[in-house]
């Protein structure tokens, strides 16, 4: 699922857990995962191109862009949220 295991630091990745205080989802609150797409002048030029969205975010990537599922995986890292949660939140094709 391209988690990525060489980060693990601690060794433990959390999954969730079923209690009154979360109502039984596992979570507590809401935290967001994020993707930034700085508009940066190659960008632009590849926008107003009209280039695909698959060649804007080949640029983007190559200018150090995380996408969303990267930035999910910081927040497994973290404890944060869950693998399982990532991967519903995210595209496959990430």
């Amino acid at each position: 699922v391209g988690f990525p295991v060489e980060q693990l630091v601690s060794g433990a990745v959390y999954e969730m857990g079923k209690c009154e205080s979360c109502r039984g989802t596992g979570f507590r609150g809401r935290s967001g995962i994020f993707e930034i797409l700085p508009v940066t002048d190659a960008i632009q030029s590849l926008i107003v191109g009209r280039h695909s969205a698959g060649e804007i975010k080949t640029q983007a990537l190559e200018e150090g862009m995380r996408t969303l599922r990267d930035d999910g995986w910081e927040k497994v890292l973290t404890g944060v949220t869950t693998i399982e949660e990532v991967l519903r939140a995210t595209e496959e094709n990430e």
